[in-house]
This record gives C-alpha cells, structure tokens and sequence, in this order.
C-alpha cells in the first residue's frame, strides 16, 4: 500500500550556499543518523553568476535546469557538462572543483545529492516531451511538480494530485510502470544502498 505525503512550499527551507555566493531553496532532506550530514537533498538554487559551486564530500549530484539560457559545467576531474536547453541533466560528484560559466544571465536549478555512502538516486523528468511513464523500483519516490497539477498513478491505483511546486514522498512505494499525467514532473527514485 502506498503512502503518500505531500509536502507544500511553505515547509521549504532557504539556506546560504556553503560558499557564501548565493542561496539555496532546500525542499526536502534526510539526515544521517547521528550526524549533522544529510543522507540525501533535494533544492533548487539561483545562480547569478560565473563562479565555482560549493564542494560536498562524498556526495554525487544530479542538477537539471529548471529556468534561463543555460551553463556550462566544468569539473575538476575533466569531465565538462553543457546545458543548453530546459531540462538538460548533468550528473557529477559533489566533492570535486566544479565551476559554472553562465550561457546568457542567471539560471535556476533543480538538485538531487545523495551521500554515495548511504543512498543512490534516479532522477528523471516527465512529461516535457509528451512521456508520462515510468519503471519504478526503488525505497523512496519523490516527485516534484514543476508546473502543475500533475497526477501520479502507481500500479494499483488510486492517483494522488500534485499541485504546483509541490513535492510528493512515496516511502516503499509500489514496484511496477507508474503513469503521470500533466506535467512536467522531475522524478527521484532514492535507493537506500551505496552507489555502485
């Protein structure tokens, strides 16, 4: 049976970026236990300006952009992300030098971390280009409504509404093609298992 929670904007959090260049909207977390770290996060973030990202140790990230003309990644580690386009991805580790070169004024993004220790993500966006399907196989399902209303349908029904920028949290949610309709929608599956 699945068990949902809707989470509303109001319950989001504004944060400092660790390196004081900016702020960071934190819709949800998981601590570790015992520790201040989180086991994993989701934000958004406005970036205004060339400049490096903060460092996370132990942390793998996936960013997607949500708003403007796009940045351009560059990794300590040689690898180089463009995002060019509404909802390009880019997947790197949190703990390397990473410096963001602006493509056309400020961007906002979406961020999934996930501390590689503790727990894994999937992240995937629906609906943009007309998918609404989804193999769902994971401990954690969240769903964030970019524009809304969207409706989540797992196997077995019933569906449960989305409004805008609101987050849905499924714990153990039922293994099998989940349908969601409206959209877009960014969908994180957390596995609670290191990454591989």
């Amino acid at each position: 049976m699945n068990n949902f929670e809707i989470h509303q904007p109001t319950s989001y959090q504004e944060v400092p970026w660790r390196n004081g260049r900016g702020k960071t909207l934190v819709l949800l977390s998981e601590p570790i236990p015992g520790s201040e770290a989180f086991a994993w996060r989701l934000s958004i973030a406005s970036v205004a300006s060339d400049g490096p990202f903060s460092r996370f140790d132990d942390c793998d990230r996936t960013l997607v952009l949500l708003e403007g003309k796009g940045m351009t990644l560059s990794h300590g580690n040689g690898q180089v992300d463009e995002l060019r386009t509404r909802f390009a991805v880019a997947r790197f580790p949190g703990d390397i030098d990473t410096v963001a070169t602006l493509h056309g004024g400020p961007i906002r993004d979406f961020n999934v971390m996930c501390h590689r220790y503790h727990c894994s993500s999937k992240v995937t966006v629906l609906g943009d280009d007309g998918s609404n399907r989804l193999d769902v196989k994971c401990d954690l399902l969240l769903a964030y409504a970019v524009e809304g209303p969207v409706r989540a349908l797992p196997p077995p029904g019933p569906s449960v509404r989305i409004d805008y920028h609101e987050l849905l949290q499924c714990n153990e949610p039922t293994h099998g093609r989940w349908k969601f309709s409206g959209g877009p929608v960014i969908v994180i599956q957390i596995h609670n298992s290191p990454a591989h």
